[in-house]
């Protein structure tokens, strides 16, 4: 290869003026109008990065910002795994060169291409060293007393080490932490809405755009979600949470899964015999089944809103695409001070879906106290249209006929579905989520729709 033309300069040439064919600069002594005559450049007009994108298969085309939707880096060698295009670091540990990645990774495999904590038996990522070191040498578990976190910039904040991503209004670096922000600050580390005011995560665009705008509440009609991958279904843009049992990726909503799939896009539960989610961060990594059969001492599980629980779960996890609030008051009421919490609440902004687990039907309710929260929680929303569904998990009559509750009190005195009545229990989620369905996709005409499931006829 060519040497640079500039004096005293030893570095390969690759720039000359449009149109030569031989280089006589390097990067450092090229002129502005000058360009890469020996590599290759993006195919995009006018771009004169070095291409990295193609189809598989293919050489490299485009770079990264002009990539097109399936191209991949062909640059990269990617995992050994089948039909896996993440990056390989995992190998045996007396091999330097990355075969699979996390997810395929053998037994017995470590992370070979990352520098990894000095400490004996530690695979993790180091941090932390002396302030006189240059690089990162222990982890957080094993730093010693005078290490600080080399790795990462900390918040200003006297003792405290978290990563700062707070800042006043105009400046891009981050000083604070969210506990030790200033009133005025905002996050400048991480984008957020474009509403004024707002600082939700952004996820929604028109299509055809790659940078997300705005919030699933403040998007405009015909945007829609940019930064998740969408169902594998044609013409479905809802966010994938099924897949077989073998797969660690989502592939397809709920409306297009198979039987056969379940939700892999949540946590699984912490007992390894269990195929559940874990949906809640209180319940240890466990789920509700296994948190109640596993700790039934704890106070703040034993028969408390059991079944509520289980509702809120399997509706949560049906519609993750919407915002759901759980039993938490509703935060713009102004006329009543919000003192209502709604078991579900979903706002839509033209009218509220609120969804009430109604056990044994309210029936020792008093109906004037019911008709006071309604006006309240109307207040709460600023009169907007409202559908409460009314959900009832115990016994009702059913013409005539009385229909048992799917929920009973086992020996350990906890509230679980009865095991001969799980497929009926099923058959009610799955009737109200329909119902939820339905009025999210029509308006109703009047200020207040009441809908009751299971409930006495």
């Amino acid at each position: 290869m060519p040497k640079c033309v500039a004096e005293s300069c030893s570095k390969s040439a690759s720039f000359n003026e449009a149109g030569q064919l031989s280089a006589k600069y390097c990067a450092t002594h090229k002129t502005e109008t000058m360009i890469n005559v020996i590599n290759r450049m993006c195919n995009f007009d006018g771009c004169s990065c070095r291409p990295s994108y193609a189809l598989i298969g293919n050489k490299p085309l485009f770079c990264a910002t002009h990539k097109q939707e399936d191209m991949v880096n062909v640059m990269t060698k990617f995992c050994e795994g089948p039909n896996c295009l993440l990056t390989p670091v995992y190998n045996e540990p007396h091999l330097k060169t990355g075969r699979f990645c996390v997810t395929h990774k053998l037994d017995g495999m470590v992370n070979v291409v990352n520098k990894r904590c000095e400490h004996s038996s530690c695979s993790s990522l180091p941090s932390f060293c002396l302030p006189t070191d240059t690089r990162p040498r222990f982890c957080h578990v094993h730093k010693l007393d005078n290490m600080i976190d080399k790795k990462h910039k900390v918040c200003e904040e006297s003792g405290c080490s978290l990563i700062p991503s707070y800042a006043v209004v105009g400046s891009k670096t981050p000083l604070y932490c969210k506990a030790h922000a200033k009133q005025d600050m905002i996050n400048v580390k991480h984008k957020v809405c474009e509403e004024s005011g707002c600082s939700t995560h952004p996820s929604y665009n028109f299509l055809g755009y790659s940078t997300a705008r705005f919030c699933v509440t403040h998007k405009l009609d015909t945007m829609v979600d940019v930064v998740h991958k969408k169902c594998q279904h044609s013409l479905c843009n809802r966010r994938p949470m099924y897949n077989t049992i073998l797969e660690t990726r989502p592939a397809f909503c709920v409306d297009h899964k198979t039987i056969h799939m379940i939700d892999v896009a949540t946590r699984k539960c912490a007992s390894e015999w269990c195929v559940n989610r874990s949906y809640r961060p209180s319940f240890l990594g466990f789920c509700t089944y296994c948190f109640i059969h596993l700790f039934p001492d704890k106070p703040a599980v034993k028969n408390y809103k059991t079944k509520e629980t289980a509702v809120v779960e399997y509706i949560t996890s049906m519609f993750p695409n919407v915002t759901w609030v759980a039993d938490k008051r509703v935060m713009d009421g102004k006329e009543s001070g919000a003192k209502r919490r709604p078991d579900l609440f979903l706002d839509l902004g033209y009218q509220i879906i609120i969804i009430e687990v109604d056990e044994n039907q309210h029936v020792d309710y008093d109906c004037s106290c019911e008709n006071k929260r309604i006006m309240e929680l109307s207040q709460d929303v600023g009169h907007r249209p409202i559908i409460f569904i009314r959900f009832n998990p115990d016994q009702y009559m059913s013409s005539g006929v009385k229909v048992k509750s799917c929920w009973s009190i086992n020996s350990q005195g906890i509230s679980v579905v009865n095991k001969n009545d799980s497929k009926e229990w099923k058959n009610r989620l799955q009737s109200l989520a329909t119902q939820l369905q339905y009025w999210i996709d029509n308006k109703t005409e009047k200020m207040v729709e009441i809908v009751q499931l299971y409930y006495d006829e």
